[in-house]
């Protein structure tokens, strides 16, 4: 099933509110999903919190969010007025690994988590390694199955600041895309041992999404107060790229000198892998191999599908995650900023519908 593509525009809140208004049942949907997922979670590490309790840790995030990007956080709470949602429940929303992240801080026993075969494998092309000499990024974005219903893509016109056109789900900010003025930027998920309230994942992307310029949108990242960790893929103009491996406290950037770089889900740098919170999965490992593999040193439009269609060597390690797992791939995305094209599908390839948007 194809993507739906949404355009907004208007101020942030209005821009929030008619997202909110669009979408509210499916919003207030998804949201009692990822909060059932997110009290899932800790059982499964052997943890309890109460509805309650985590819509109180919710709250400490809150003002983190305002302070850090107001634009953003006007935005974020006419999501919350259009669907008739609580900011705390949105926050959980929003940024759910973020969350459990501090959530497991919070009412950890002391027990480090297990390895996990978790997804989302990011890549960078810069330069001579793709066709029209520019940056490219891409990942897929692997999550619980259900989450794959609630993927929808937004091109975003707001007042004072560039346009954006982002793959994301409904009631939520920025999970992966590009802007106007030729910056893209993606994620995909870390664990740390120092998760604390503060800022979630996407509403970082959103805010790197809207800078004026290269620089801007690194620090977005470098200078925010985050809440954990996630491994962000920032592009820019004239061949610019980087990782910027993060913690809540920390961060490190990689991958600059590289034609092709790819990153899954472990701590690359050895001063981060020090602060993660569990072991480098067979999975992480292995995907990355697999997709250095697949990519080499160039790519086209075509060679990056072909990857994200991989299901070998087995349903474990693959690129792309199938139905059956915990964890799926439930949208693939390709930004070409300096273009303006934005590749995606709903789902995993090759099954779900390989759409080119425009910004």
């Amino acid at each position: 099933m194809p993507i739906d593509l949404i355009d907004l525009a208007g101020t942030p809140r209005e821009m929030g509110r008619a997202h909110g208004e669009m979408f509210r049942e499916k919003i207030r949907e998804f949201a009692g999903i990822r909060i059932a997922n997110a009290m899932r979670s800790l059982q499964k590490k052997k943890l309890r919190a109460a509805r309650e309790e985590l819509l109180e840790l919710a709250a400490e995030h809150l003002p983190f969010h305002r302070d850090y990007h107001p634009a953003g956080w006007e935005e974020f709470c006419g999501i919350a007025e259009g669907s008739g949602l609580s900011r705390e429940e949105l926050l959980i929303e929003n940024g759910l690994t973020d969350f459990v992240d501090v959530a497991r801080e919070r009412f950890s026993s002391g027990r480090p988590p297990a390895p996990e075969a978790e997804g989302c494998t990011a890549f960078i092309a810069r330069g001579g390694a793709t066709p029209d000499g520019e940056s490219w990024l891409g990942q897929t974005w692997d999550m619980h199955p259900e989450a794959e219903g609630f993927v929808v893509a937004f091109r975003r016109r707001p007042e004072g600041a560039p346009a954006t056109l982002t793959v994301t789900t409904t009631g939520c900010l920025s999970l992966a895309g590009i802007c106007e003025s030729g910056l893209g930027c993606g994620n995909n998920n870390l664990s740390p041992t120092d998760a604390r309230p503060g800022v979630h994942y996407l509403a970082m992307i959103h805010k790197a999404l809207s800078s004026p310029g290269y620089e801007a949108a690194v620090e977005a990242v470098t200078g925010a107060p985050r809440a954990s960790g996630h491994n962000y893929a920032c592009a820019g103009p004239g061949g610019r790229g980087v990782f910027i491996e993060t913690t809540a406290a920390e961060f490190e950037m990689l991958g600059d000198a590289e034609p092709v770089s790819v990153h899954t889900n472990h701590y690359v740098t050895p001063r981060l892998r020090a602060l993660s919170a569990r072991e480098k999965s067979r999975s992480s490992l292995d995907r990355d191999a697999r997709m250095r593999e697949l990519l080499g040193a160039s790519v086209t439009t075509e060679k990056v599908a072909a990857a994200f269609s991989d299901t070998a060597p087995d349903s474990d390690t693959c690129i792309c995650r199938n139905a059956g797992q915990d964890s799926r791939t439930c949208a693939t995305v390709l930004g070409r900023p300096a273009s303006g094209e934005l590749w995606a599908t709903r789902g995993a390839l090759p099954d779900g519908e390989w759409t080119r948007f425009m910004l």
